[in-house]
């Protein structure tokens, strides 16, 4: 079982997601909410990109288990995002960089009961996919 959120997106978003995700394909995704089936997008690391020996950064998890929190995922599912194994980054600019996004995360999901976009809409969340 996977869980995530699904937004409703402007094509304007879609296309910087798919700058940003470089690494990553958009493929679509058959998924259930509220018991009616729906064709979603993902982003899935491209097959070259694939290395089950490399290990996710410290900051990259915080921001991971941050939203999983925020979206209120199961607690078993937040503890295996916790329970990765992790590097330090080495890149001191692009850590604290990435740090201080997290913050900016943490400021506002106290202060926001939903996540908001400038165009998207937050449909729905805790997706089986």
């Amino acid at each position: 079982m996977c869980f995530g959120a699904l937004y409703q997106l402007g094509d304007n978003e879609i296309q910087q997601l798919d700058i940003l995700e470089g690494g990553y394909e958009r493929v679509i995704l058959e998924i259930e909410l509220d018991g009616q089936r729906r064709l979603a997008y993902s982003y899935q690391a491209k097959s070259e990109n694939i290395d089950d020996a490399l290990k996710p950064f410290d900051w990259y998890q915080a921001l991971v288990v941050a939203g999983s929190d925020y979206l209120k995922f199961p607690a078993v599912y937040q503890q295996q995002l916790n329970q990765l194994r992790v590097l330090a980054d080495e890149d001191m600019e692009r850590a604290n960089r990435q740090q201080a996004l997290l913050q900016a995360i943490l400021n506002y999901s106290q202060r926001q009961k939903l996540p908001e976009l400038s165009e998207g809409t937050l449909l729905g969340w805790n997706l089986n996919v």
